[in-house]
């Protein structure tokens, strides 16, 4: 984990992480595109940027994205081994919150295997104890499938307990994203011609 701070000790703390999902490579390079963003312009950043402290975690599920580079392109879970014919646990779904209701399976071949229990794998234990271990005022967890942004409790069709706050974000981060996207694609074109050459 990557911590970017002016050291102000009143700082509201940020967690952003991505790759919980292997193959989800544009959410990792999306990450550390802001990284580089970030640290590299610090003190031009504005003051909402440079007065918080942003932890990061690039690649929550390190195993699962090489695998997706070297084995298989669509590999989705983590790569904990099981007795029996399949492999690996849905990190999205191992969370304690609606652990093993919707859109999970208890199917261990299943993409979207829950694990055995809440926090049974390591790189969740580890985000729980990140967020056990300090007071975040937002948590980011980036993908890249679909075009959406989601708020806590979405998944069930029941509105956010923090609507009022949450939908203004979500919709100036969509048209930040619109902006940014271009961009993210003329950097991506830049590093991948110059690392070619």
């Amino acid at each position: 984990m990557l911590k970017l701070s002016n050291g102000n000790p009143s700082n509201e703390a940020f967690l952003v992480e991505a790759g919980l999902h292997g193959r989800e490579w544009a959410a990792v390079l999306s990450v550390l595109y802001f990284i580089e963003h970030i640290a590299w312009n610090f003190t031009k950043q504005p003051d909402y940027i440079k007065n918080k402290d942003w932890y990061i975690i690039p690649v929550v599920n390190p195993e699962g994205y090489e695998y997706s580079m070297t084995k298989n392109r669509l590999w989705r879970k983590n790569r904990r081994t099981f007795s029996g014919p399949c492999d690996g646990v849905d990190l999205n779904r191992n969370f304690d919150t609606n652990w093993g209701t919707r859109d999970s399976s208890n199917n261990i071949c299943a993409e979207t295997f829950c694990g055995p229990q809440p926090f049974s794998e390591q790189e969740t234990i580890a985000i729980r104890n990140v967020l056990n271990g300090r007071r975040f005022t937002g948590y980011v967890s980036v993908h890249s499938y679909g075009s959406a942004v989601l708020f806590p409790w979405i998944f069930d069709g029941r509105p956010s307990f923090h609507r009022d706050h949450h939908v203004p974000v979500a919709k100036e981060m969509v048209m930040s994203l619109k902006y940014s996207i271009f961009n993210l694609c003329k950097y991506l074109l830049i590093f991948f011609i110059h690392e070619n050459e």
